[in-house]
């Protein structure tokens, strides 16, 4: 279990580090043995500090299922549909780029 939680390094409600998190979150409990989940989503909990600590405690999370929904609700950036239909429409083909390369930005 030591050896998992060493993929999981804290995290303190910075927006840009909340996915990196997760998905260290989740190989823990890959190479994790699936009996001792309970154990490893409490050692989890500990690497989360700061503000996001408090939220997460008074929330009955259950799993790491739970935790990771919460995590992404709260400090992933949500763009609305008017700012992905501002971009779209304001994006322009530079002259040092093709039509392909072009496209491959617009379908991003």
């Amino acid at each position: 279990m030591g050896e998992a939680l060493k993929f999981v390094a804290p995290f303190n409600g910075v927006k840009s580090d909340v996915l990196a998190f997760t998905a260290n979150a989740d190989t823990a409990f890959e190479v994790n043995d699936p009996r001792n989940e309970g154990i490893l989503f409490k050692f989890v909990l500990t690497r989360i500090n700061g503000v996001s600590r408090t939220a997460i405690k008074h929330r009955n999370l259950e799993n790491c299922e739970e935790l990771k929904e919460f995590l992404k609700n709260t400090y992933t950036v949500k763009r609305t549909l008017d700012n992905h239909a501002n971009k779209l429409f304001s994006t322009k083909q530079s002259k040092a780029e093709s039509v392909s390369e072009w496209i491959q930005s617009v379908q991003k």
